[in-house]
């Protein structure tokens, strides 16, 4: 009987070996392997194909479903006959279609062989199947026409054009690498109706692109007639291997009234400019256009040469910028490939009712609703509807962004109108930006363009800046250190999407304070609310000093910009980062939020205090509310926290408060305010704390005896002879009128106020005798 391996190799065998029976004769088949793994099922160009067109990019079609972001330049690979790589423009997966496009950065040379390469192992499948064995192709680009001569392929202008923007760039592409050192202002010449030669500001060869360009000087004469001339033969332009145009290319265009001409609309009036874009029998792509992209025929413009608009600059510097629109074509594979410009512009305008053309072309459409302005026209996307664009892409711009009554939205506020009534527009870049989330400055930077404005702030009357950064009239001493990542940043506590236009005490249903731990969610004192965390200010300070800081993340349901990291320190006294206790205090239980003490952003006093130290004549953050402490503090004997003042630093050491420099005895190195016990340390250490033996804090009678050192007295708590309270004693050295020893036997003190001695403790029932 077989086993199961046998029985398997069996079947493996019948199914890689078909023998077919024709006519009774035996006839072996090429082996044919049985899997469910995708393969290639053809190419366009086709395998072997010649005469190919060397502007169209190249299309491979798959038998399955594939994952497209394994659709890279490391394993779809376009290579010449002497092995090197071509660069891809763009390289994307129609769906639909199972077919992934490799569209070359630049045209690909004629009279060429080019190999196409698919990796096995690197493409998969939506399954996560991978190709068995790597698929190789091949094609040959079409002879030039004078081969091996090279020639001009287009212009820019195109020939007899007319209403030309007097500051466009001139440019040509060949078919061949051209020989950079010839193309010159001697071999690329411009004259104008008289003649005159236009003199150049560069002449430049972009090797990449193979294109040519002249930039003007200065700005070419309005309505003026112009002839460009590249040289030929002779001392003329040259190709890479030194063979010259065969003869000079010359061909005209005509400026119009403006310095950079919009053909955007323009075809109304002047149906040559259709010729900008479109080709009626020699188009490479849909609709007519003459790039084999929608991206770069946008860029013939929007590269900077002919329009204010230099697009293609930002979405293809990966050395600048972090994020960008995944636009696809634009040369950076660095990005997903999923949208075209037509997505979000109208090439040719769109007119509201009054024939009047929508800013910057803008037009967007979800199938049913078409928007023109305003934050409605980036909510198509970032609204309430996923547009399933990819599987995860809804999800990574962490989904639904709407708000109805969000202040940044609010396009009344003068500081907000982009001109577009796209608020979005005031933080975010449309293209490409230099920081996360198509930002052009860092966090702090880019909120406080505005915030540094009183008019801005909520109430008016702050300069939100200020506050952190201090000025020639503000000195900030301490403050949430928003330049740091690991302290949070401003929209760890101000979620930008869900800010609301009153503050948390208003009782409103969008305040301007979002969940530190998902600021998807609005912070509000209002229960019901949808997506709202509800609770006063000590809850919301409890987000972050609650024990468990927040951790960045981004999804459809929650967004968290920063991983909060406290400061590692060790604390000597005091909660530390977690106050979580706070809400078990009488401060706490009797309505005091955090905000009765602290300022949110900075403080001109240490620990983001809201007041100052007290002092003998100030009351600060602790006497403002204690004034019976105060009063103690004025008896004959008390601590000298209102005498000598220094800074308190939960971390100190008792010789550190003891300092000469710094010394202090404020009211936190003895309570903490954060905390449910009275004390930051409880029976005797908490005097000990200061009152050790050796310290310079005055233990024994006035040149008299250490009475401390006594073994008897040594046993005893403090309070056995001290006020319990030691504020202050109109005894000296704070000792008490009612204080007991340890059999609860009642001490009598009748020491002097700056004296005091063993005589003094007597005590009813014999502790002490006379």
């Amino acid at each position: 009987m077989r086993n199961d391996r046998q029985t398997r190799f069996l079947r493996e065998f019948l199914v890689l070996n078909l023998i077919v029976l024709i006519w009774g004769g035996l006839y072996f088949v090429n082996p044919v392997l049985a899997t469910n793994n995708p393969v290639v099922t053809a190419t366009n160009p086709a395998d072997k194909q010649e005469r190919v067109d060397v502007n169209l990019p190249i299309n491979i079609t798959f038998d399955h479903d594939m994952d497209a972001s394994t659709m890279t330049s490391s394993n779809i690979v376009i290579r010449d006959s002497k092995a090197q790589n071509i660069q891809a423009r763009g390289i994307h997966y129609d769906a639909p279609g199972k077919t992934t496009v490799f569209v070359p950065l630049a045209p690909l040379k004629q009279d060429e062989t080019y190999q196409i390469m698919v990796s096995a192992g690197g493409v998969k499948d939506i399954n996560g199947l991978p190709l068995l064995q790597d698929y190789l192709g091949s094609f040959k680009t079409t002879l030039s026409a004078v081969s091996p001569v090279p020639l001009v392929l287009e212009t820019i202008p195109q020939a007899s054009v007319s209403q030309i923007g007097t500051k466009r760039i001139i440019s040509a592409s060949f078919n061949h690498d051209m020989d950079p050192n010839t193309i010159n202002s001697m071999t690329f010449t411009v004259i104008d109706q008289h003649n005159n030669s236009i003199s150049a500001k560069s002449v430049m060869y972009d090797p990449s692109s193979r294109i040519a360009a002249f930039e003007p000087a200065s700005p070419l004469a309005l309505n003026s007639h112009y002839t460009v001339t590249l040289k030929g033969s002779g001392s003329g332009i040259k190709d890479s291997a030194g063979i010259n145009l065969a003869k000079d290319y010359t061909w005209s265009f005509t400026t119009g009234n403006t310095e950079l001409n919009d053909p955007h609309g323009n075809y109304l009036t002047n149906t040559n400019v259709c010729a900008t874009c479109h080709q009626t029998h020699n188009a490479l792509n849909t609709s007519l256009l003459n790039k084999s992209t929608e991206t770069a025929m946008c860029f013939t413009c929007h590269d900077g040469s002919g329009s204010n608009y230099n697009v293609s600059a930002g979405m293809t510097d990966t050395t600048n910028n972090q994020s960008f629109h995944p636009i696809m074509d634009t040369g950076n594979l660095n990005e997903q490939q999923l949208f075209q410009c037509s997505d979000c512009h109208n090439p040719h305008g769109d007119q509201d009712a009054q024939g009047n053309y929508y800013d910057k072309l803008l037009r967007v459409t979800d199938g049913t609703t078409t928007v023109y302005q305003g934050n409605e026209f980036c909510l198509i996307c970032h609204g309430a509807n996923d547009r399933q664009f990819t599987a995860t892409y809804y999800a990574n711009t962490a989904g639904n962004h709407s708000n109805p009554i969000a202040a940044h939205y609010n396009t009344t506020k003068s500081v907000l109108d982009s001109g577009t009534k796209i608020t979005c527009s005031k933080c975010h870049t449309p293209h490409s930006g230099r920081y996360n989330q198509l930002t052009d400055l860092q966090e702090e930077s880019l909120c406080l363009t505005c915030h540094a404005d009183p008019a801005n702030s909520h109430s008016g009357t702050g300069n939100i800046q200020e506050q952190f950064f201090g000025s020639s009239n503000v000195t900030v001493v301490s403050k949430h250190d928003i330049t740091s990542s690991n302290n949070g940043k401003c929209t760890s506590c101000h979620g930008p999407h869900t800010v609301g236009t009153s503050s948390l005490s208003e009782g409103q249903a969008y305040s301007d304070l979002a969940d530190p731990q998902n600021t998807k969610n609005v912070f509000t004192t209002v229960a019901g609310t949808p997506n709202a965390t509800v609770g006063n200010m000590t809850y919301f300070c409890l987000r972050c000093h609650g024990g468990t800081p927040p951790a960045a993340a981004r999804s459809l349901t929650q967004v968290v910009p920063f991983t909060i990291i406290f400061p590692q320190a060790t604390f000597q006294n005091g909660s530390g980062w977690d106050k979580t206790s706070y809400l078990s205090t009488k401060h706490a239980q009797n309505g005091m939020g955090c905000d009765e003490c602290h300022v949110p952003h900075g403080s001109r006093y240490p620990s983001l205090e809201k007041r100052g130290e007290d002092t003998a004549s100030t009351d600060g953050e602790c006497l403002t509310c204690h004034a019976d402490v105060r009063s103690a503090m004025n008896q004959a004997s008390h601590h000298p926290t209102l005498e000598i003042s220094g800074k308190h630093i939960d971390t100190e050491t008792a010789a550190s408060k003891l300092d000469p420099n710094n010394r202090h005895a404020s009211c936190m190195d003895c309570h903490d305010p954060h905390s449910s016990s009275v004390t930051t340390k409880s029976g005797n250490n908490l005097c000990l704390d200061c009152h050790v033996q050796g310290s310079t804090s005055g233990f024994s009678s006035s040149g008299g005896q250490n009475l401390h050192l006594d073994t008897t007295h040594s046993q005893q708590s403090c309070n056995a002879c001290h006020v319990t309270v030691s504020h202050g004693s109109p005894n000296a050295k704070l000792l008490s009128t009612t204080a007991t020893d340890e059999n609860s036997k009642l001490i009598s003190f009748t020491g002097s106020t700056n004296n005091w001695s063993s005589s003094s403790c007597t005590t009813v029932n014999g502790c002490h005798t006379q």
